[in-house]
């Protein structure tokens, strides 16, 4: 990119040699390809130097680290019993959001069970990115699924290697008080979950009564009925206030 931003600080060499110059993001699905367009050029040198700098930017390697692709990104971790309303909840206020949202399946990539029997395919097996790196893991809730994902050694892997690099965990409903605990993970934080599991907190965490509750890198909420605030502070922490503010204009949530 060096090339480039010499190029692009001496606006009289471009004028010298360009007659009009542009960039194109183009954005399908999850996969970004980066165009430059030019419509005129004087300078075989300058046409070399655009070349090479085109090959640098589209490589793939180099587009992940650069700084023209933005995009937070977030794993929802998807077990069997999870709670659909948490769950479809707050994956579409992120997707609304323009979080690339990963969906892995706990058990493999196969349909997934929910509470009430609505069956959901995750987008991949929870293994298989068990090592990609994510702006926030989002741990959905229902007893199932706060059961087996206390039960799961991938998940404490994936959780304590997220609060290592201290990278956002949101977890909702049962999650904050099953999970966390039996993976110890942000012990000493002031945190929140379903009411009806905050005895078994124990003293390693602080339970506050509210919606939802963030403590540094760590947001925890109530339940199907606080999903919504749960997400939009999500939002708020990876794409800013403003990004949570038109969302929540966007489903008329007041």
């Amino acid at each position: 990119m060096s090339e480039f931003q010499n190029l692009t600080k001496d606006p009289e060499l471009l004028s010298k040699n360009f007659a009009d110059f542009s960039f194109s993001i183009l954005t399908i699905k999850q996969h970004i390809s980066i165009a430059i367009l030019i419509h005129s050029v004087r300078g075989k040198t300058m046409l070399r130097n655009c070349q090479r700098i085109f090959l640098r930017i589209y490589s793939p390697k180099s587009l992940i680290h650069s700084h023209y692709s933005n995009m937070s990104s977030a794993l929802v971790i998807l077990p069997s019993g999870a709670e659909e309303i948490e769950f479809v909840g707050t994956v579409d206020l992120l997707r609304r959001a323009g979080i690339t949202v990963t969906v892995g399946g706990l058990d493999g990539k196969d349909p997934v069970k929910c509470s009430r029997d609505v069956l959901i395919v995750p987008d991949v097996d929870l293994k298989d990115v068990a090592k990609s790196q994510f702006d926030a893991i989002v741990l959905p809730g229902g007893l199932g699924a706060a059961k087996s994902m206390s039960e799961s050694s991938l998940t404490g892997e994936i959780l304590k290697n997220q609060e290592k690099e201290g990278k956002l965990i949101a977890a909702i409903c049962a999650s904050p008080a099953m999970v966390f605990k039996a993976h110890e993970i942000g012990q000493n934080k002031k945190i929140t979950c379903y009411p009806s599991f905050k005895d078994d907190l124990g003293s390693k965490y602080t339970f506050v009564d509210e919606k939802v509750v963030q403590d540094g890198q760590l947001i925890t909420s109530q339940g199907p009925s606080t999903v919504f605030d749960f997400a939009l502070k999500v939002i708020e922490h990876l794409c800013g206030k403003d990004k949570s503010d038109t969302v929540a204009k966007q489903i008329l949530y007041k």
